[in-house]
């Protein structure tokens, strides 16, 4: 991994073991796009839902020469199976 992760935390406690899974994934990243100048990953949580429990929200912002790409993700929007 050749760039820089910056990982911002708002409303919850990042326990090491997240920080590492972070960085392993902004590595995986560089198999697809190895020219990654930056990964910034923000985690927001915990959103409280009845139905679901403690829900957080991610977003990365992957910084090209050429571009920058963003996207979100709330945790049980798609997939249950995967906790932070």
């Amino acid at each position: 991994m050749n760039f820089s992760v910056q990982i911002t935390s708002r409303h919850v406690e990042l326990t090491q073991d997240m920080i590492e899974l972070i960085h392993r994934r902004a590595r995986s990243l560089s198999q697809v796009r190895p020219e990654i100048l930056r990964c910034d990953v923000t985690i927001d949580g915990p959103h409280r839902s009845r139905r679901k429990g403690r829900r957080f929200r991610v977003n990365v912002s992957v910084t090209t020469p050429d571009e920058v790409v963003s996207t979100n993700r709330r945790q049980g929007a798609e997939r249950e199976d995967e906790s932070l």
